[in-house]
């Protein structure tokens, strides 16, 4: 590694010096470029402080031996040629540290010009220009220009051939050949042909003299070269123009022969720098778009990957399910949660809806719900926990039949979209459940409810309307003398013919239910307090007229006593409703039986008789 690292530094050494001595033979003072200075940010770039040494012994060497410097003069330029380039470097590392990607982004361009360009070109020149005019003793009036020339120069000198090498360095054409030598034939001559014309034409030829430079001339085939070429080779032909311009105007031709030469080469090189900047400025936007456009296609093509990818396992997945959908004995479906609509279907859950499977697919859901209600519920509850099981409802068929059926859902993962439903019919489990309900909770003999399904019934009506309820008690006058007298299946008749004619006085919301014996009770909701009054009324006046035909020919002509409990401003319990009714029910009998009395809350005594 030490070997290595001795031996390039050596090389640096040779290559300044040699570059150096080539430029003094070539050319008088002032030179138009000098590519040490472009070596010496190369190396930086490339190898830091590692090949500082060689940019410093070849300065020097070239200073002090080949360009006659004094020996200080010469450190002192050295000093200034290693610390401008080293404090460009240190300040680009921060921005971009790996050295391959110095034309990647247009971020790295900029501060490449305005570093190795601008800062390196103030820094070098300052040191040059102190340099000759206090340790070389020339005159102090011309260090401002010489600063300025020495540091155009080397700004120039940067930004021209340092690209350059390094786009060279990155991409040689041995491993990246001109994507197009013909193109690229095609537009060097384009480019040298308007070039070789403005300056190396005598200055007669020109008609007219063109004083603010060829750039406008050819900034369009350089462009076209910014773009359609490789930055190595853009460049290349860049630098190759430069000669040109050079060649021309110290020859005394071209737009500037003119003026003085110090001055003309000054103007070539801030053209050439602005040039340069144009060609990078290009390239890095273009290979941006690139790299932009092989990203989205590069993400349109993941995507396209992921959709094919996704796609499939979909398809292999609805497959496998639709496999064991058909293969499963119970009823199962798949549908759309959004709509409803039936999607997979099996032989069991076509024959529970009484069609085949090619008629229910296509169909919606929602449509064999008796209520739509439960079906939105089950919606609801799958959307929040993705999962319901065993939700009992009731389903229409085409035969216009209603079957129970419990649902058992789930979303489905790949797509919370779908819905598959397991159904279980319970028809006749719920046909077993709906007459123990009925046997529990209704009165064998009356066909009325039972004290307490009664009482639950109430309970649940009251919650809702606990102003607007009354309570009416009614209680068969003297039955236990047809009991006695007629005997029980008589008294049974009479019980069942008295339970009928006060069901065909009721509306359908009103509760009536057998408190016990010969007692039943009557829950209703009224408006006001002539809707009770008038119906126990009607029931008693229906009672009174009955005829119950008894064993032996004789009839039996029932009465029956009733006592209201009205609803008043403030709620009122079951158990204080039948407290009230019952003791409405006392004053009824001891009023004489066969009547209605009434309880409210101003008055307790309150009774009404007919008949």
């Amino acid at each position: 590694m030490i070997h290595r690292s001795l031996g390039t530094n050596l090389l640096i050494t040779l290559a300044y010096t040699g570059l150096a001595w080539l430029v003094s033979q070539a050319f008088t003072q002032p030179a138009p470029i000098w590519p040490s200075t472009a070596l010496a940010v190369v190396a930086v770039l490339r190898g830091g402080w590692r090949w500082v040494p060689g940019i410093a012994l070849g300065s020097w060497a070239a200073n002090d031996l080949l360009l006659d410097w004094s020996t200080p003069g010469a450190l002192w330029v050295t000093l200034g040629n290693i610390l401008s380039p080293l404090l460009a470097w240190g300040a680009f590392r921060r921005i971009e540290p790996n050295p391959d990607r110095v034309f990647d982004r247009v971020r790295n361009v900029t501060a490449f010009f305005l570093l190795f360009g601008l800062l390196n070109g103030v820094l070098s020149g300052f040191f040059g220009a102190t340099g000759i005019h206090n340790l070389e003793g020339s005159s102090p009036e011309q260090f401002s220009a010489t600063w300025i020339n020495w540091a155009v120069g080397d700004a120039a000198s940067a930004l021209l051939l340092a690209p350059a090498l390094l786009l060279w360095l990155q991409a040689p054409p041995w491993r990246h050949p001109p994507k197009s030598p013909i193109e690229l034939v095609i537009t060097a001559a384009l480019l040298f042909a308007p070039a070789a014309w403005l300056y190396l034409a005598p200055v007669g030829d020109l008609q007219q003299p063109i004083t603010t430079g060829a750039l406008p001339i050819i900034l369009l085939p350089l462009a076209w070269a910014s773009l359609r070429l490789h930055p190595r080779d853009a460049y290349t032909l860049l630098a190759l123009t430069f000669v040109i311009m050079v060649t021309g105007t110290l020859s005394g031709t071209g737009p500037l022969a003119s003026i003085d030469k110090g001055l003309a080469i000054t103007i070539l090189q801030l053209h050439i720098s602005l040039l340069g900047a144009l060609v990078l400025l290009i390239t890095t936007l273009d290979q941006e778009r690139r790299h932009a456009n092989e990203s989205l296609h590069e993400l349109a093509r993941e995507l396209e990957r992921q959709v094919r990818d996704r796609t499939r396992k979909l398809t292999e997945n609805h497959a496998r399910l639709e496999r064991i959908i058909e293969a499963l004995p119970a009823p199962m479906i798949m549908s759309r949660a959004s709509d409803g609509y039936v999607e997979q279907v099996n032989e069991a859950a076509a024959e529970l809806f009484g069609m085949t499977p090619d008629r229910l697919i296509g169909t919606r859901t929602i449509d064999y719900y008796c209520d739509p209600k439960d079906r939105t519920q089950l919606i609801e509850r799958l959307r929040s926990d993705g999962v319901a099981r065993q939700y009992e409802v009731c389903m229409n068929t085409t035969e216009g039949r209603k079957r129970w059926v419990l649902v058992t859902a789930a979303l489905m993962p790949d797509d919370n979209d779908y819905v598959l439903t397991v159904l279980q019919d319970i028809s006749e489990r719920k046909r077993e459940e709906d007459a123990l309900e009925h046997m529990a909770s209704t009165d064998e003999l009356t066909s009325m409810l039972t004290r307490r399904a009664l009482f639950e019934r109430a309970q649940r009506k009251l919650a809702e309307a606990p102003t607007h309820s009354a309570l009416l008690l009614l209680d068969l006058d003297h039955f236990k003398q047809v009991n006695d007298r007629f005997g029980h299946l008589s008294g049974d008749e009479v019980l069942r013919q008295v339970s009928r004619r006060i069901h065909e006085e009721l509306r359908s919301d009103d509760l009536l239910g057998r408190l016990g014996g010969e007692e039943f009770a009557i829950l209703m909701h009224c408006r006001q307090a002539d809707d009770a009054l008038e119906l126990a009324e009607r029931l008693r006046q229906a009672v009174e007229q009955l005829r119950v035909p008894l064993d032996g020919g004789d009839i039996y002509r029932p009465t029956v006593s009733i006592g209201v409990a009205l609803p008043d401003d403030h709620p009122a319990t079951l158990t204080q409703l039948l407290s009230r009714a019952d003791q409405a029910l006392y004053q009824a009998k001891a009023a004489g039986r066969n009547r209605v009395a009434c309880w409210k809350a101003a008055t307790h005594d309150t009774a009404r008789a007919e008949g």
